[in-house]
């Protein structure tokens, strides 16, 4: 894993419509292809509205931060 990353997206199953907020790990090749990957995202899971913003700093360092903020 490369970055963490805050991901936001709507989706609408079933009739019915979620708004979703949420941070996930991304790898480099991902992170290089930021607009590919979101695309990607979007088509697979019928996903509306995605937006996406990598924190600057290393993983290690946001993992660090996670299990500070646990303790």
């Amino acid at each position: 894993m490369y970055k963490c990353c805050h991901l936001y997206y709507e989706q609408e199953t079933n009739n019915i419509y979620k708004e979703v907020d949420t941070c996930i790990l991304i790898t480099h090749a991902q992170y290089d292809n930021i607009k590919k990957y979101l695309d990607n995202l979007e088509s697979l899971y019928k996903l509306e509205k995605t937006k996406i913003h990598c924190f600057g700093s290393y993983i290690q360092f946001s993992l660090l931060i996670l299990l500070l903020s646990l303790l």
